[in-house]
């Protein structure tokens, strides 16, 4: 049988150990009793079926029926059953009944007539007024025997003798039943100590394994308690909360560091931001209102005698005005990140997604610009990250690489992990950045190519707010000419 990792660990070995030890120590204890104490045993039981023998024929010699033709039954029933040689002996030592063959009383005779004359060397069992039992080697046969010597009451001598023979045959045959038994089983409780060393580590090892991944921060890892409950599926169940708790203390310390080390780089720079912004604001909106009040003196003149000339006029002032409202908003949003006044929820999101319903929602755009798009992540891809920030940050790359796309027309957007990072990408074909202008390009207002990002309504705001919350986030963002374009980057913590 071929053991996997998880069986071969210490834990596994020693449950194994363990259990085939009691078995194995169980047979060996049974094996050294049963060799050397069933002789005893043996011994005891024997000397009490002797004794009881003894004492049913005192009863009946006391009764008067010993002798009588009626009880010839119930001799044979007592040495038959209790494999007993009995004998009974008057003064003279004449046989006057017996339960063996002439040549077996003789013998039984001539073993107790040496005793009688030259008295006995043997292991006394027990003793009493009545009778003395013995444990008697019979020398010319060489076989054991346990001997009861006692006198009836009416003056009679009773002999009565079991061979020890067969309780040494016996634990003969029992020892190697117990062997063939012993190996047999220690077979059987190899597997089956196997099958439940496993149902006893499996667990354990799962809840290794969870504690492994939450200790590198994987919390979608979870114990599934099995269907009868015991104290290891309580402690899954408590890994489960504790994972839950975890991973909401290392949002709350995420977005807590966050806004610490925000706050700490926008200290001291409040004034002169200030006068940036307004700087900047005043220049950017020179050029849609002077557009806006031109075109609207040119309305209130006259000059357009023309239906058509007017709606000329009026779509250029809505266009210049929807431009300068959308500049707006994105004004105060960097001026929001750059002065700390947003909220930041870090929490942990799976970014694919988020890539893909911006997707979704880009799709007409992308087909209207006759753009094909590759994103190939079936896969859940977790960061540590403020989820609507980082759809601005996706939604900005993608605008870029939309209005700058040229010859293939393709963009391909990946994720990658790099050190614990996932590292976000957006790569357009098209025109290289000049290089000169590489480092520029997160600058507010600035613009490569001023004619064409006028004309798709670009503010030069959108990458100035990608770098916004890359300061806030303390992770780097880079652009990289590729030899057939232009490829955007940002990094995100990976949760």
């Amino acid at each position: 049988m071929k053991l996997s990792k998880e069986n071969k660990s210490i834990l596994y070995k020693q449950i194994l150990t363990i259990m085939i030890g009691v078995i194995a120590s169980t047979l060996i204890i049974v094996f050294f009793t049963n060799t050397f104490f069933l002789k005893r045993i043996y011994e005891s039981e024997k000397a009490a079926t002797i004794i009881n023998t003894f004492n049913t024929l005192t009863t009946a010699d006391e009764d008067g029926n010993l002798f009588k033709k009626s009880y010839r039954s119930e001799f044979e029933k007592n040495s038959i059953n209790g494999n007993l040689t009995i004998i009974v002996m008057s003064a003279d030592r004449s046989v006057v009944m017996s339960s063996a063959g002439e040549s077996a009383t003789a013998r039984v005779i001539e073993q107790f007539m040496k005793h009688v004359l030259f008295g006995s060397e043997d292991k006394v069992i027990k003793q009493s007024e009545k009778y003395t039992i013995e444990l008697q080697r019979d020398k010319e046969i060489e076989s054991d025997f346990i001997v009861l010597w006692g006198n009836l009451p009416d003056g009679n001598t009773v002999v009565i003798r079991s061979p020890m023979e067969s309780i040494n045959e016996s634990a003969e045959i029992s020892n190697r039943c117990l062997i063939v038994a012993g190996l047999f089983a220690l077979v059987i409780s190899f597997f089956v100590s196997i099958f439940f060393a496993r149902r006893i580590t499996k667990p354990i090892f799962e809840l290794s394994r969870l504690s492994k991944k939450m200790k590198d921060l994987d919390f979608d890892a979870k114990y599934h308690p099995r269907k009868k409950w015991n104290e290891i599926d309580e402690l899954g169940t408590n890994f489960n909360e504790m994972s839950s708790t975890l991973e909401e203390v290392i949002c709350q310390l995420k977005r807590a560091n966050t806004k610490l080390s925000h706050d700490l780089d926008i200290m001291g720079k409040n004034e002169t931001m200030r006068k940036e912004f307004l700087s900047n604001v005043s220049h950017e909106l020179k050029t849609p209102i002077a557009l806006i009040e031109g075109y609207a003196e040119g309305l209130r003149d006259g000059v357009c005698s023309d239906p058509e000339d007017s709606k000329y006029y009026l779509d250029v002032i809505i266009d210049e005005s929807q431009k300068m409202d959308k500049m707006v908003k994105q004004l105060l949003d960097l001026n929001q990140l750059e002065f700390g006044v947003n909220d930041f929820a870090m929490e942990r999101f799976d970014i694919a997604n988020a890539i893909k319903e911006i997707l979704k929602n880009s799709d007409i755009l992308l087909r209207k610009n006759d753009i094909k798009v590759r994103f190939d992540n079936d896969k859940k891809v977790y960061i540590w990250g403020d989820e609507i920030s980082t759809e601005q940050i996706i939604s900005n790359y993608l605008s870029n690489a939309i209005h700058y796309a040229k010859n293939e027309k393709i963009i391909e957007i990946k994720l990658t992990e790099k050190d614990g990072e996932i590292i976000f990408s957006v790569f357009n074909t098209g025109d290289p950045i000049p290089e000169e202008s590489l480092d520029k390009v997160w600058e507010k207002f600035y613009k490569v190519d001023k004619a064409r990002t006028r004309e798709y309504g670009g503010s030069g705001i959108g990458l100035s707010i990608v770098k916004a919350f890359s300061d806030i986030y303390k992770k780097e963002c880079k652009v990289i000419n590729k030899d057939n374009g232009v490829m955007f980057t940002f990094a995100f913590d990976k949760a």
